[in-house]
């Protein structure tokens, strides 16, 4: 009874092995389907995006042509009039070029959201790598392979010298944001009222003006101003979205660092417990001559003094700290 039972186990198990196989391929499949959604769906909001900021630049565009084709209506205008429709025309035109120009916000908002993508996905990599690294040194002993594939990932990894610097620097560009949106809101406050800023415009001119030339200069400074006012909510929506962008990024470059040194440390840690070489044989000397003509290489000297000036750069206190101390011993030896 005990070895039919068995062998009906047997042809149970081996029945289900094909549906395993079967669940396999259907799971492979169903990851290759989702993958392939979400970079449809990455392209379609790249693609709105690009759009939103194409359109952004048309209507700041239009705006400051708007405003310069307006100034040809008040050619018979007041001295008063016509000096203040001409102060506003240069002003949204001046608002449209911060939006659109060569340095513009729209420009930047494009950079780094560009730099965005960029950081995302090697910090997705190094994540990626990082967990794959881990896996394997966790299922095997640290044998001289999986030594040799730790020095390679250490060597593949991110810089991250460069993108410190940029956190630091940031603050500053995030701040200045700050600055930009609290003084656009407050510009725009001041032409909120559009009726009462044409009336207070309007109040200086002669009375005896025909009727129809008072209701154009009137009609043309609220176009003005609401012109005006339109292009400032822009330049407060712009740079609301730019300090949004700034503040991604900043999250996203400060958890690609951490993901990096914390990469580099378990490498650091696990790969001290590698043989670096095999018991010394003549068959070691073949390899001394690549190793003294890396030595003699004036190229790769430069390398190392650069190397090193960055680290003195990243960690200028800890150097100074130690040079105060190795004077003070040679101070103190003296006596």
């Amino acid at each position: 009874a005990t070895i039919l039972a068995s062998e009906a186990e047997i042809a149970a198990l081996r029945r289900e092995v094909p549906s395993y196989e079967a669940r396999t391929k259907l799971l492979t499949l169903m990851l290759d389907q989702a993958l392939r959604i979400q970079a449809a769906r990455d392209k379609e909001a790249e693609f709105l995006q690009d759009k939103v900021r194409e359109r952004r630049r048309e209507e700041a565009e239009r705006d400051a042509r708007e405003a310069r084709e307006a100034l040809l209506e008040v050619t018979d205008a007041s001295p008063e009039v016509r000096q203040f429709a001409e102060e506003l025309a240069s002003e949204t035109a001046e608002l449209a070029e911060q939006r659109t120009g060569p340095e513009g916000l729209l420009g930047k908002i494009e950079k780094t959201s560009t730099r965005i993508g960029k950081t995302s996905e090697l910090l997705k990599k190094v994540r990626a790598d990082f967990a794959s690294v881990e896996k394997r040194v966790e299922e095997g002993r640290l044998s001289a392979p999986i030594g040799a594939m730790l020095r390679q990932r250490r060597a593949d990894l991110p810089e991250v010298a460069a993108r410190k610097k940029a956190i630091r620097a940031r603050r500053e560009e995030i701040e200045k944001a700050q600055l930009k949106i609290i003084e656009f809101r407050e510009a725009r406050l001041e032409v909120s009222d559009v009726q009462g800023v044409v009336s207070q415009k309007m109040s200086g001119v002669d009375p005896s003006l025909p009727e129809y030339q008072r209701r154009r200069m009137e009609r043309l400074l609220r176009e003005l101003l609401w012109k005006k006012r339109s292009s400032l909510q822009s330049l407060v929506n712009d740079y609301t979205t730019y300090f949004e962008k700034l503040m991604e990024l900043d999250t996203s470059e400060r958890a690609l660092v951490d993901a990096v040194e914390a990469f580099d440390a378990f490498i650091d840690e696990r790969i001290l417990w590698v043989r670096g070489v095999q018991p010394f044989r003549v068959e070691n000397l073949t390899g001394i001559m690549p190793a003294v003509s890396w030595m003699v290489s004036p190229e790769n000297w430069m390398q190392a003094v650069k190397a090193l000036w960055v680290d003195v750069r990243e960690r200028l206190a800890a150097y100074i700290l130690v040079a105060l101390l190795f004077i003070v011993g040679l101070a103190v030896r003296r006596r």
